[in-house]
């Protein structure tokens, strides 16, 4: 008789229907643990963003937003990514948090969702596929450029990377700088180490602050204090993930400087009607937060290219949001971003620019050409 019975219906859970004319955008940040900082300023700029969207009145597209906090975990971040895809059926993805060669299988995750993700950090060179768009310069741009403005103040030949805190995002860091200064041939970067068990003795560190011109932090500036301790001096390169609310720890500020748009500096911004949107963001994120990162503003320039190629491809259509975004070329808010179908890393490299922080405000550091 068992043999004979009839197996149980099998039911299907029906996935849910997408609502017409409405674009679904989950985003993906840290909003707690380690990397909060920079979860919280682009958690500020999605916020603002859709304040601002209500004022500007009906659009083609409605821009419907879902946040999930990842919790500074790779793992959670690759469930998120595919509960995003299969359960909530999202039409795109916007990752927040850093995405690092230790996180195997990223990528391959990217192509199985099959749906346009954007992230607004830097990645690896050989993280790139067909459904990966970065708003942000590769961590092997950042070296580079971060090896040629300390070269050009005459600081470049030796200098300490330090590692405030070791983490996977400060050794992909490090990587990045080591494989450039190695290209270069140059004799540049001893190692210390501030965490971990392979820490270096403060008397060590201390010694090679004192003989060096220059200091690379990697990883988020936490625990910075130690670069200025002691009234010690060098040039401090800083993270292009730095937020300014994190450097309260450093002594003089004026010493650190770190890889951002140019067109984060208000008073750099002329006022003149072709980038009233973009002091309007700066303005308006400043009054509320104070002055925004990179990462803040490509928070919010991710929505503004989404809703852009889903008024054209439809909110719906995966693959045809993806070739728009493939043959989009537009100036938003941190950067004018250019993409196509073999360039998913749409960032112009001549908008990046070193700022510092002057205790109220984000500034320009001089252009060490016109020493």
């Amino acid at each position: 008789m068992a043999a004979c019975g009839q197996p149980p219906p099998v039911v299907a859970t029906p996935l849910p229907s997408p609502e017409a004319g409405v674009l679904d955008v989950t985003i993906l940040l840290d909003l707690s643990g380690d990397r909060r900082p920079s979860g919280t300023a682009q958690r500020n700029a999605i916020q603002l963003w859709l304040d601002q969207r209500q004022t500007r009145g009906p659009a083609p597209v409605r821009t419907r937003v879902k946040t999930v906090d990842v919790e500074s975990s790779d793992a959670k971040l690759l469930i998120a990514l595919r509960r995003a895809t299969d359960e909530e059926r999202a039409d795109a993805v916007i990752i927040g948090v850093p995405i690092t060669r230790e996180l195997g299988g990223f990528v391959a995750a990217t192509d199985v969702a099959a749906l346009p993700v954007l992230t607004t950090l830097p990645l690896d060179g050989a993280q790139s596929g067909r459904w990966l768009f970065g708003l942000a310069p590769t961590r092997e741009e950042l070296a580079k450029a971060a090896l040629d403005d300390a070269t050009a103040r005459g600081v470049g030949r030796a200098g300490v990377l330090l590692f405030a805190q070791d983490t996977a995002l400060a050794r992909s860091e490090a990587l990045a700088l080591m494989t450039e200064a190695r290209r270069r041939g140059d004799q540049l970067l001893t190692t210390a180490n501030l965490d971990g068990a392979d820490r270096t003795p403060p008397d060590v560190i201390t010694r090679l602050l004192t003989v060096t011109s220059s200091v690379h932090v990697v990883g988020a500036p936490r625990d910075g204090a130690a670069i200025t301790r002691g009234n010690i001096g060098p040039l401090s390169y800083l993270s292009y993930v730095t937020e300014p609310s994190e450097l309260g720890s450093f002594k003089d500020v004026t010493l650190a400087q770190w890889p951002a748009s140019r067109d984060l500096v208000m008073a750099a911004i002329p006022p003149t009607p072709t980038v009233v949107a973009r002091r309007q963001f700066l303005q308006a994120y400043t009054d509320r937060h104070g002055p925004p990162s990179s990462a803040a503003a490509a928070a919010y320039d991710a929505l503004t290219l989404l809703e852009l190629v889903a008024e054209t491809a439809g909110p719906h259509d995966r693959a045809r949001m993806r070739d728009r975004l493939e043959a989009t070329s537009v100036a938003l808010i941190a950067t004018t971003y250019s993409f196509s179908a073999t360039k998913h890393t749409g960032p112009q490299l001549d908008d990046l620019a070193y700022v510092r922080w002057t205790g109220s405000a984000l500034a320009l550091a001089v252009d060490p050409r016109l020493r």
